[in-house]
């Protein structure tokens, strides 16, 4: 195919999103700079511009939390190329892959199929929820009805195309038995059990505008009732009443036979004990004759310590106060990152912290220190985006000047970043290593640890600091998909 070029909103909005698909992925890598920010790419498939066309009608289904320029290149990538189709196909290489992304990615949409040919798995994703319509499911959920008839035959064509898939890779298909209840039926849904008192019942469903008519009415043993389809619920192996009466009479059963017995089980050897015992006591024989020895009753009272209890509250605040503040960062990077205000509230919490942060009470005391042989640690403070040793470091300095306005992670001389302490893992931000000449390593710390470019979600944040610079005026070296920072050059100007 011709090389494609991608408006410069658009490609910057890309530039900052996870690419799960390879295609694509491979496409954007090999990507070059046109005029402005546009990019020029040259793709392989049609299926690039589809995926793109994709992210393109995302960006335009939140027209209020995107810029006028990001919202005018989507509309003007989507009438160059087209807008995706209704249905695609994602391949997968396990399930547990495949549910995960259809969580978190822009370009999986309801109704599209996922094939994982590792498993012999064909799906398709149903609302929020990946299903498969092969005999092999996974992690992936299992159909009730067959694919065409679930929500009143609204994914009937995505049910054609996963059947098709299926067979074309050999994967034998689901097999769903209909089965007819009569009143009165004993059924079971998962744990619950109840009995059918309506069939042939008509039913409206509002998110498909259809209506069916073989559904039934359930009087659920717990008290409530429900109207669904039967293929929701399967026959009970008996009535609940059966069972108990089972169970009863086996124990009379088992009584009567000898199992229990309300005498000595096996005979007592005469001056073989060192003292006698009463059979009916020490046993405590189900079917002794006679009234028992009444046990007094224990009564238990416990108080519960008031400071164990102050340390519990303690620790609580602690935590809510550990999540607020990350997801105050997180919610600024990512408004940041995609170029809209931060909201005032989160802002003025975020300002609020790190002024108690640089002006700290006097009784407040660092977290102790690990011991390693061999290294002599000469600064006990804290940073902001690099460790204190490296704090004043002109490559550091230029480098925090250029990522204004992006998280810093705040760091100490004994933070481990591969092995942080607890309360190390409320670390997030930015850090810059000063490596050789001019050269410094910029990492992106979630939890207290660093990320690679391909983890799902955070790894974004690698391509925005690596944008980021680059619009500064750095040189950043081109990164692979499991690059764990943005390797940049200060400019020499």
């Amino acid at each position: 195919m011709s090389a494609v070029t991608i408006p410069g909103a658009l490609a910057d909005y890309l530039t900052d999103q996870f690419i799960s698909d390879d295609e694509t992925a491979a496409a954007l890598d090999a990507a070059r700079r046109g005029r402005g920010r546009t990019l020029v790419i040259e793709p392989t498939s049609p299926r690039v511009l589809h995926v793109i066309s994709r992210f393109a009608e995302h960006l335009l289904k939140y027209p209020s939390i995107r810029t006028r320029a990001q919202r005018d290149a989507a509309r003007l990538w989507i009438k160059r190329a087209g807008h995706a189709p209704a249905r695609m196909t994602h391949q997968f290489d396990n399930t547990g892959q495949a549910y995960n992304h259809t969580q978190c990615r822009d370009d999986i949409r309801d109704g599209d199929v996922l094939v994982i040919y590792s498993e012999r798995v064909v799906g398709i994703l149903v609302g929020a929820w990946p299903a498969a319509i092969t005999e092999a499911h996974g992690e992936l959920h299992k159909l009730t009805a067959p694919a065409r008839e679930i929500e009143g035959g609204a994914y009937a064509e995505a049910a054609e195309a996963a059947e098709q898939a299926a067979r074309s890779y050999g994967f034998p298909l689901a097999v769903h038995t209909p089965v007819n209840y009569e009143v009165g039926a004993r059924v079971r849904e998962g744990n619950r059990l109840g009995t059918v008192t309506a069939v042939n019942v008509e039913t409206f469903h509002l998110s498909t505008l259809t209506t069916t008519h073989d559904n039934v009415t359930i009087t659920w043993d717990h008290g409530t009732e429900s109207t669904i389809h039967p293929s929701h619920v399967e026959p009970a192996d008996e009535p609940a009443e059966d069972v108990e009466a089972q169970q009863a009479a086996a124990e009379v059963i088992e009584a009567v036979a000898g199992t229990w017995r309300g005498e000595w089980i096996g005979e007592q050897q005469a001056g073989d004990t060192l003292f006698d015992v009463e059979p009916a006591a020490e046993q405590g024989a189900l079917f002794a004759e006679g009234d028992q020895p009444a046990r007094e009753a224990v009564t238990v009272r416990m108080t519960p310590e008031p400071a164990g209890l102050a340390r519990i509250r303690a620790k609580a605040a602690a935590d809510r106060e550990a999540y607020r503040a990350k997801m105050d960062e997180r919610q600024a990077a990512d408004h940041i990152a995609h170029g809209a205000p931060v909201p005032a509230a989160v802002q003025a919490r975020i300002d609020a912290r790190r002024a108690a942060e640089a002006a700290p009470e006097q009784s407040e005391q660092l977290p102790a220190r690990r011991v390693i042989e061999g290294v002599i640690v000469g600064h006990a403070g804290t940073a902001e985006g690099s460790m204190p040793a490296d704090a004043g470091h002109p490559n550091v300095i230029a480098a925090r000047a250029a990522l204004d306005g992006l998280a810093a992670a705040l760091m100490t001389d004994h933070h481990d970043v591969s092995e942080p302490t607890e309360a190390e893992q409320n670390v997030r931000g930015y850090l810059v290593d000063p490596r050789e000449g001019a050269r410094v390593a910029v990492y992106w710390l979630e939890g207290g640890r660093t990320i690679r470019r391909d983890t799902p979600i955070d790894g974004a944040a690698l391509d925005c600091l690596a944008h980021t610079l680059t619009r500064r005026g750095w040189t950043v070296e081109k990164m692979l998909r499991s690059s764990q920072c943005v390797f940049a050059h200060r400019p020499t100007d």
